[in-house]
């Protein structure tokens, strides 16, 4: 998932300013990220009469764990 497409990140310690730092962001980089919110929204929507694929995508994050960490056992040397 590329959340840096419509997400922000804040270091806990921001959290207190998180409303300045987030005024802080130009309109062209809030319409960027909005652009990706549209994008990508229905990957957090359970309802699939609304559109939501929450489940697609959980079950394609499994997937490439698993196949991941297969790669990784196959690849690991003996101890």
């Amino acid at each position: 998932m590329p959340y840096e497409r419509f997400a922000v990140r804040v270091p806990h310690g921001d959290i207190p300013r998180v409303v300045d730092a987030l005024r802080s962001y130009d309109k062209d980089h809030v319409a960027r990220l909005r652009l990706g919110l549209a994008r990508y929204y229905r990957a957090f929507l359970w309802d699939r009469e609304a559109g939501g694929m929450a489940y697609e995508w959980t079950l394609a994050g499994l997937q490439r764990r698993m196949q991941a960490g297969a790669a990784g056992f196959l690849h690991s040397t003996p101890r």
